[in-house]
């Protein structure tokens, strides 16, 4: 079980792709058999284009797909729905809870289901992210992220707000390297202290695949990668020196 599977989180994961025109061309096309092949399954997809190349699909369970000609984005958002109390203020309650982990194996299926529409052959992916969006609690930031507050509050004292955004090179190989983007935002100046913790975990490779299969395990690797940091990052493992 990840610490993300404690929190509320949302996971994201993006494919970046090689150009191609005549899946520019046939877009439209495509995402319209991708939304039949979801459709079979619950009758109430819905299908729009936002601007020139740029589709979306979502669910009622919070499924959003989002299809340009070299980039494809899988990504979930909480269904909220709010009940209206006799003489006081309605009150907001989410649908279907997922954990984070399920909803990450929601979106590995979902972006397997591609190779129903674009043979994985025709795929060169240049970059895959995984993103860990979570809202936390005060008492419930992991230690290593505590640490790292701490570290940061060190010249000023208890700080009120604080905003942060930093890149880090995780590993470098001959065919590959990996990255990870953290945004941290937190702000105690509210009556309900408010903390946002961002985890976008990226590997730059091109890679081509010789079967449906083959494309499966990359994402599963890629998973298993991203998910390891996230747990090294939340006990604070890796970092350049001991806070």
């Amino acid at each position: 079980m990840l610490w993300l599977d404690g929190v509320l989180s949302i996971p994201t994961v993006g494919l970046l792709t090689a150009t191609s025109f005549s899946r520019a061309v046939s877009l439209s096309t495509l995402v319209g058999k991708y939304a039949d092949s979801i459709n079979k399954e619950d009758k109430k997809v819905s299908l729009g284009q936002r601007k020139s190349f740029q589709y979306q699909i979502s669910t009622p369970e919070g499924l959003l797909v989002t299809f340009t000609p070299n980039d494809f984005l899988f990504s979930y958002t909480y269904q909220r729905t709010e009940e209206k109390q006799p003489g006081e203020l309605p009150v907001s309650r989410f649908d279907n809870l997922k954990s984070y982990s399920e909803l990450l194996d929601d979106i590995i299926g979902h972006l397997t289901g591609l190779a129903t529409i674009i043979p994985v052959t025709e795929l060169e992916v240049e970059r895959i992210g995984i993103v860990a969006d979570a809202d936390l609690k005060k008492d419930r930031v992991p230690p290593g992220v505590k640490s790292l507050l701490e570290h940061c509050s060190k010249p000023f004292g208890e700080l009120e707000v604080l905003e942060s955004n930093f890149v880090r090179k995780i590993k470098t190989s001959e065919i590959c390297f990996d990255r990870c983007h953290v945004t941290i935002h937190m702000n105690n100046t509210a009556q309900i202290t408010n903390f946002s913790l961002v985890l976008d975990w990226q590997r730059f490779e091109k890679k081509r695949f010789t079967s449906d299969s083959a494309f499966r395990e990359y994402l599963l690797q890629c998973k298993a990668s991203a998910t390891a940091y996230f747990e090294k990052f939340a006990r604070g493992e890796g970092f350049h020196e001991a806070f």
